[in-house]
């Protein structure tokens, strides 16, 4: 599969010097449209019904999920104690599978039976003051191994950077579907949680970016001895609490990571075992750096980067992300020279001064037909690698009520796009059949791409300790 919007864009730019130039138009450029009107203008392109179905257990879903190749999806709640929640789709059923803690109580309530991870706390009932200390969360992305088990990592509740010395540390786990037994792999770093994690499947290694100080982890899962398996290895972030919400890897084992304080690229490279600042690669900021006073945590918490959710293409050498505060969808090219190129298509997500932290940012994911599917709140758009362009292709329903498309995104065994979904304060799932959809009726929003950063010369430097 290639994606021809970059050659194009790398013929508009041969002239130029390296750095962030506005992109030239393509030939379609009259068809480019204005940024995304609110929701409430938006034009009404199409209705897409859905079917909502509850989770086994009524709980927040960030971008924990995984279509796996035996057709079931895999959710991870966060709140309340961590699951990993298992959904057939052929009943319409899920089942809580793993229950993330030994010790983690619900606001004081009993100790949970069967419990997944140990080595989080002493033995007995967990402090009800303290509850919320335990693992509370399964914050990042799922993935399924080479070996069919789903891998993925825990994270803390609290929000207070000084309360995370309370807590243990994020465990990474591995659920076998084939027996229902999970595997403790171990924790990534003591007092940190894992907030986002991706998995190299060629070689077997999970890697981690911990909160609230942003240290990169490794999980060599083949290997058997704690000390050979995990690894920290460097920073990811230049700021405590700016800890990167997406990290990518690409088929050739380069992992990319934002630095969530100064939008910056940084770059792990498992030849020299480094982790790179890509002087010039960078992400878009045209946004307000400093939210309110009450969401800047020790003057640390800035937020201006903040990017959370993303997915890699079809042939495994572009990244694609979106941030909840500025809203654009941004690629990641690393076919182009020694460190790939950044690539803005402009903002999807809803924005406004009025609400610094926008919209739930949605789910991304590519389908089998080639377009990248992304999921905001009650819309869903797409984006078309072939020929850059954005269109809106309805809102959602459920039941005759709109239903948020709020988190996740998979693609399913069975080729429909599986997305966390709330209505009405429930959580549950929404399945969309691509086949389905009116592409006649989709509304064009505009062609991209807008924006391009390369590397400057010599961009590369040694990550900040």
């Amino acid at each position: 599969m290639r994606f021809t919007t970059m050659g194009l864009c790398l013929m508009t730019f041969a002239p130029l010097a390296a750095g962030c130039r506005p992109a030239a138009p393509p030939a379609t450029a009259g068809l480019i449209a204005a940024p995304i009107p609110a929701a409430a203008t938006r034009p009404n392109a199409t209705r897409i019904d859905l079917a909502f179905r509850p989770l086994a257990v009524n709980r927040t879903v960030f971008y924990a999920m995984l279509g796996h190749s035996n057709g079931k999806i895999y959710v991870g709640t966060c709140y309340g104690v961590a699951r990993l929640v298992e959904f057939d789709p052929s009943s319409g059923r899920s089942r809580v599978v793993a229950t993330m803690s030994s010790n983690a109580l619900e606001g004081g309530g009993p100790k949970l039976a069967d419990p997944t991870l140990l080595g989080d706390g002493a033995d007995g009932q967990y402090p009800a003051d303290r509850w919320q200390f335990a693992q509370d969360k399964i914050h990042a992305q799922l993935f399924e191994g080479p070996d069919g088990r789903v891998y993925g990592a825990t994270h803390v509740k609290v929000e207070d950077i000084d309360q995370t010395r309370k807590y243990p540390g994020g465990h990474w786990f591995a659920y076998d579907p084939a027996t229902g037994k999970t595997e403790d792999l171990g924790w990534a770093k003591r007092n940190e949680g894992i907030i986002t994690c991706c998995l190299d499947d060629a070689r077997n290694t999970l890697y981690g970016v911990t909160w609230p100080t942003g240290y990169l982890v490794r999980c060599r899962i083949a290997e058997k001895e704690h000390f050979k398996r995990l690894t920290v290895i460097d920073l990811a972030s230049s700021r405590v609490d700016c800890s990167t919400r997406y990290l990518g890897v690409v088929k050739d084992g380069r992992v990319y990571m934002p630095d969530g304080a100064t939008g910056d690229i940084r770059v792990y490279t498992p030849a020299d075992g480094r982790v790179h600042n890509i002087r010039g690669l960078t992400t878009p900021g045209d946004f307000p750096a400093d939210p309110p006073d009450a969401y800047d945590l020790r003057g640390t918490g800035k937020w201006r980067n903040w990017w959370m959710t993303g997915t890699r293409s079809p042939d495994g050498m572009h990244l694609f992300f979106t941030g909840q505060r500025g809203g654009h969808l941004v690629e990641i090219d690393a076919t182009v020279g020694k460190w790939g190129a950044v690539i803005d298509h402009g903002r999807a997500v809803p924005w406004s001064e009025s609400n610094w932290g926008g919209p739930d940012c949605g789910g991304l994911v590519f389908g089998r037909d080639g377009l990248l599917y992304h999921a905001v709140e009650d819309r869903l758009l797409t984006y078309d690698p072939r020929s850059g362009r954005v269109a809106d292709r309805g809102r959602t329903f459920a039941d005759g009520k709109p239903v948020e498309l709020c988190g996740g995104g998979a693609l399913g065994a069975d080729g429909k796009l599986y997305f966390a979904a709330r209505r009405e304060g429930t959580w549950g799932l929404c399945a969309i059949d691509p086949a389905k959809l009116d592409a006649a009726k989709a509304t064009l929003l505009r062609v991209s791409p807008r924006r391009i950063c390369l590397p400057t010369p010599e961009a590369t430097a040694p990550a900040a300790r």
